[in-house]
């Protein structure tokens, strides 16, 4: 029934109806309807996103052999790219890293860098998880997220009940140091922004890149071009944030985004809300029993340095006298 399709693209979305036969088949034909009128998508069509850095791919490939993509929280700005225009050019980058790959071994591995600060939006998470999904089925390995705090890993353990183990694997939360040393068990050191490199990592970093640059100089005099395919990305960037997330707002944001990421390959967008809408209701608890302890906290110290001020002073008064 198509005979252009490769067997390899068939078995990935017959795996994630999970066997269902016309359950596939119905979804492959959507797939074909949505491809021959979104792709290819240049990377002309979405300049600006691409520029900000919010989405790119890295050179190179994790340990796992999987292409490595990477959506940097805080450069994310729904309020001036619109939602389209930011999936646009996350599916450019996805397109871009699978062609670049055996067409029978699509597979990728998704590094969520959401420190405090970064923009939760909910319509982006919905809107991505509906268009993966539904198109590129089974092609996420598993979706790597830091920094985080006690309050991010304490929502996800509740809330990976919900979902299947196989789904529930898929997601890795790093709550080390910031950066995370696992990273570096995850994908090799030389493909890692210097921002995710774990700092006793840096200067081995920096000299071997030192070695590759004078052994290119050397071999081809006069070029200065550099192998972007095994030459790590050393780029000036800020510090990473610390990793404990104190507010669980913050730490909601950050694992609805991871779960939501997870559930690209399996569920559907109604039972990825859902989960979502329960972890975020489980955030508002938490939030509110965080907010009234700190409240309580603050009513002590205040009290207590209150007390602890006219002690001093009497003291004072005592030596002077």
């Amino acid at each position: 029934e198509f005979p252009s399709a490769r067997r390899s693209e068939l078995l990935r979305f017959l795996r994630a109806r999970r066997g269902n036969l016309a359950q596939a088949r119905a979804q492959y034909v959507q797939h074909l309807a949505w491809r021959s009128k979104m792709l290819p998508i240049a990377a002309k069509d979405c300049t600006e996103v691409l520029a900000s850095g919010v989405i790119y791919s890295l050179p190179g490939e994790a340990l796992d052999g999987s292409s490595v993509i990477v959506f940097h929280g805080p450069r994310h700005n729904p309020k001036r790219f619109a939602t389209s225009e930011t999936l646009k050019a996350i599916v450019h980058v996805a397109t871009s890293a699978f062609n670049r790959r055996d067409p029978d071994d699509v597979r990728f591995t998704l590094i969520l860098f959401a420190p405090k600060g970064t923009p939760f939006d909910l319509g982006g998470i919905a809107a991505l998880a509906s268009v993966m999904s539904e198109n590129f089925p089974e092609t996420l390995v598993s979706t790597v997220v830091f920094p985080c705090g006690r309050f991010t890993a304490m929502l996800w353990s509740m809330a990976k009940h919900f979902l299947d183990a196989r789904t529930a694997a898929k997601v890795v939360l790093l709550t080390e140091e910031s950066p995370p040393a696992r990273l570096t068990q995850i994908f090799p050191v030389e493909i890692l922004p210097t921002q995710f490199v774990p700092r006793s990592e840096i200067d081995e970093l920096r000299r071997r890149q030192r070695e590759r640059e004078r052994a290119t100089s050397s071999s081809e005099e006069g070029s200065k071009a550099v192998n972007t395919a095994t030459a790590p990305v050393l780029v000036p960037v800020a510090a990473v944030e610390a990793n404990e997330i104190g507010d669980p707002y913050v730490a909601s944001s950050t694992f609805l985004a991871c779960a939501s990421c997870a559930l690209l390959s399996d569920l559907t967008v109604a039972n990825a809300l859902a989960a979502a809408a329960t972890a975020a209701i489980a955030a508002w608890l938490l939030s509110w029993w965080y907010r009234r302890f700190q409240d309580k906290e603050h009513a002590q110290h205040s009290n207590d340095g209150r007390g602890g001020g006219h002690s001093t002073v009497r003291t004072a008064a005592g030596a002077g006298t």
